[in-house]
C-alpha cells in the first residue's frame, strides 16, 4: 500500500506535464510538392520535431500532397522524406500554422549519401550505391509504418496454410477469412529488431518451433542496420524494372537460425514492392524445402503503403514407424513444406478510398441428381469459410478466391446443426482475376444418412432414427466419446443401446426402431468424466442433435 501511494505524485506530475506541453497546441498543416514540376507528392513522411530531435507528431501526405499536423510551442523543426527524393528539413518559427515543402527528385535511387556502414561488412566497390539505396528503402518503410499508425483502414484479411508433398505439389489448402471489420492492420513481426540481431529468428521452447520474419519495423530498426551487412543485387529477368538491395547477417554462430535476403524496389515508380527471404542455420534435411518467406506492399494513391501479402515457408515433419522381424521400432522421417500467410482482400479508408485484391471467382449452378434447381442450403468450399447461398434458380457466387485448388461441399438445412457437408464431385482451381464457372450435382440426402444403417436409394425399415455430434465447444468432433440410449417407458426408462463408442467425426447414428412421440435421453461421456445427457422427442426421421461435450 505505501508503494501506491507514494506512486500517484510521481503519476500526477506526468500528467501536469502533458497537459503543460500540449496547452498550447495548433494545428500546422500544408502542401509537399516536386520541385521541379510543382506536383504534389502523396506519401512523404512529414515529422515535426523538437529541439533535441524528439518527434512531437508526424503523418503522411495525401493524393493532393496535403499535410496536417498537432503542433506545440516546443516544435522547432520539420523534417520530410520520401523514396525517391532527397530529405528535407526546416526550421518552424514560432506560431507557424502552415508550412509548404518542395522536394528534389534524385536522379537515381543509387545516388552516394553521406551515410555509414557497420564496421564489421566486408568492403565492395558498390558501397555506396547499396547505402544509398538503403536510406531510400528506409524512407519507403517509414511511410509504411507511418500509415499503418495515422491511415488506418477496415480490411477484410484472408489466412492460409498450404501443405505441399512431393516437391511444390500443392496437396491441402485450408483459408479464413477475417471479416470482422475491425481489422486495422496487414502483417507484422512478433518482436522487435534487436530480438532477433541477439537471438535469432528462430525460437524453441518445450519441444515447440516458432519461425519469425522481418517486417517493415524490423528492417528499419536501426539494430538490424548495425547486425547485417547490405549491397546491391544484380537485375532479375523477372523483375526488369526493379533493384535489389540484398542483406545478410554480419556474424553467423552455431545453433543460431538467421535469415538473408532482398528488398525489392521499383525504380520506375520508386515503390517498395517485396522483401523475400530465406532461413540460415537449419539442418541440411530441412533447407530442401526451401523454408524462407515473402512480404509484399502495395501503394495508394492517397500515399498510404501497406503489407497486402505476406508468407512463411516451413519444414514439417512427418514420421512412418515399421517393425523388423524382432520387433524392432523403425522410424523413418519425412520433410515436407507447409506455406502458411495472408492477403488483403479488401480494405476501405476514411474518405473513400479503397483497394480490392485482384483475386478469383467462383460461380456457379447447384442442381440435384435430377437436374433440378437447389435452392436451399449452403455451399461451402471444403477447409475454408468461403460459402454462398444459391438464389431461387440455383445460381451461387464466391468471390476473393485466393490461387489454389477447391473442393465443393452442400451444408444441407437438416444437417447444419450437426456441421455434415454433403461431399459432391466438384473440384477447381481459383487462379488471380479469373472466374471459373460450372455445374454442382448435390447428393442426396436421405441415401447418405442411410448408408451407415444399410439403407439404399429406395430406403429401408433401419433407415436412421437418430443421428447425433459429439463435439467440442469450438465444434471440433469427439472421437472415443462413449454414449447410450434411453427410452421413456411410461414409468421408467429402458436402455435401447448400451455403451458405444464415436468414431473419429464424433457422430451417433442410431437405426433401429424407434417411433415419432417416442422421448429419448442421450447419454454422452468420456471415461473418467461426468455425462451429458440430451432429453429430447423423435419428431421427425431422422431426428438431428448435436452434443456439446466441453467440460464446464
Amino acid at each position: 500500500m505505501p508503494s501506491n501511494v507514494r506512486a500517484w505524485p510521481r503519476l500526477g506530475a506526468v500528467i501536469v506535464s502533458v497537459i503543460a506541453q500540449w496547452a498550447g497546441a495548433q494545428e500546422l498543416r500544408g502542401t509537399v510538392s516536386d520541385s521541379a514540376n510543382r506536383h504534389p507528392i502523396a506519401g512523404a513522411v512529414v515529422a515535426l520535431l523538437d529541439s533535441g530531435d524528439g518527434t512531437l507528431s508526424r503523418n503522411i501526405t495525401d493524393e493532393r500532397g496535403q499535410y496536417r499536423l498537432l503542433s506545440t510551442p516546443a516544435a522547432h523543426r520539420l523534417r520530410v522524406v520520401r523514396m525517391g527524393y532527397r530529405p528535407r528539413d526546416l526550421r518552424v518559427p514560432p506560431g507557424t500554422g502552415s508550412l509548404d515543402v518542395a522536394m528534389v527528385a534524385v536522379p537515381s535511387l543509387l545516388e552516394a549519401v553521406r551515410v555509414s556502414a557497420a564496421p564489421r561488412c566486408q568492403r565492395r566497390t558498390e558501397a555506396q550505391a547499396a547505402l544509398a539505396l538503403l536510406e531510400q528503402v528506409r524512407a519507403g518503410l517509414l511511410t509504411a509504418v507511418v500509415a499503418r499508425q495515422t491511415k488506418r483502414a477496415d480490411m477484410v484479411r484472408l489466412a492460409f496454410e498450404r501443405t505441399f508433398r512431393g516437391g511444390d505439389r500443392l496437396d491441402i489448402q485450408t483459408v479464413r477469412i477475417d471479416s470482422s471489420g475491425g481489422a486495422v492492420g496487414s502483417w507484422r513481426a512478433a518482436l522487435p529488431a534487436r530480438e532477433f540481431v541477439r537471438g535469432g529468428f528462430l525460437i524453441e521452447s518445450e519441444g515447440e518451433r516458432m519461425f519469425y520474419g522481418p517486417d517493415a519495423d524490423v528492417l528499419l530498426d536501426d539494430a538490424f542496420a548495425s547486425g547485417y551487412c547490405f549491397h546491391v543485387r544484380g537485375p532479375d529477368r523477372a523483375r526488369p524494372a526493379q533493384v535489389g538491395l540484398a542483406f545478410s547477417p554480419i556474424g553467423r554462430s552455431r545453433g543460431r537460425v538467421d535469415v538473408d535476403g532482398t528488398l525489392w524496389v521499383d525504380t520506375a515508380a520508386r515503390q517498395l514492392r517485396e522483401i523475400e527471404f530465406r532461413y540460415l542455420g537449419l539442418p541440411a534435411a530441412e533447407n530442401d524445402v526451401r523454408p524462407g518467406g515473402r512480404v509484399s506492399f502495395w501503394e495508394m494513391a492517397n500515399g498510404v503503403v501497406f503489407v497486402d501479402r505476406w508468407s512463411l515457408r516451413l519444414p514439417i515433419f512427418a514420421y512412418d514407424t515399421t517393425y523388423n522381424t524382432d520387433k524392432a521400432p523403425n522410424v523413418r522421417t519425412f520433410v515436407f513444406a507447409r506455406e502458411t500467410g495472408g492477403e488483403v482482400a479488401s480494405a476501405v479508408w476514411p474518405g473513400g478510398h479503397n483497394y480490392h485484391a485482384p483475386l478469383g471467382t467462383l460461380q456457379v449452378r447447384v442442381v440435384d441428381l435430377q437436374g433440378n434447381p437447389v435452392t436451399a442450403g449452403i455451399i461451402r468450399l471444403v477447409d475454408t469459410d468461403y460459402l454462398a447461398s444459391p438464389d431461387e434458380r440455383g445460381f451461387a457466387e464466391i468471390r476473393d478466391l485466393l490461387p489454389g485448388p477447391y473442393a465443393a461441399a452442400m451444408m444441407e438445412p437438416s444437417l447444419m446443426p450437426l456441421g455434415i457437408m454433403l461431399p459432391t464431385n466438384f473440384r477447381f482451381a481459383a487462379q488471380r482475376d479469373s472466374v471459373v464457372q460450372g455445374r454442382i450435382a448435390v447428393p442426396d440426402r436421405d441415401l447418405y444418412v442411410r448408408r451407415p444403417c444399410g439403407g439404399t436409394a429406395h430406403g429401408a425399415e433401419d433407415d436412421p432414427w437418430l443421428i447425433a455430434r459429439v463435439t467440442t465447444r469450438s465444434g471440433a468432433p469427439v472421437a472415443g466419446a462413449h454414449w447410450e440410449l434411453q427410452k421413456e417407458t411410461g414409468v421408467d426408462w429402458r436402455r435401447v443401446v448400451e455403451s458405444r463408442v464415436t468414431g473419429n467425426d464424433g457422430r451417433v447414428h442410431h437405426c433401429m426402431k424407434l417411433a415419432r412421440g417416442d422421448h429419448i435421453a442421450l447419454r454422452v461421456w468420456r471415461r473418467g468424466e461426468l455425462p451429458t445427457v440430451r432429453l429430447l422427442e423423435i419428431r421427425r426421421r431422422p431426428t438431428v442433435i448435436s452434443v456439446d461435450l466441453s467440460n464446464p
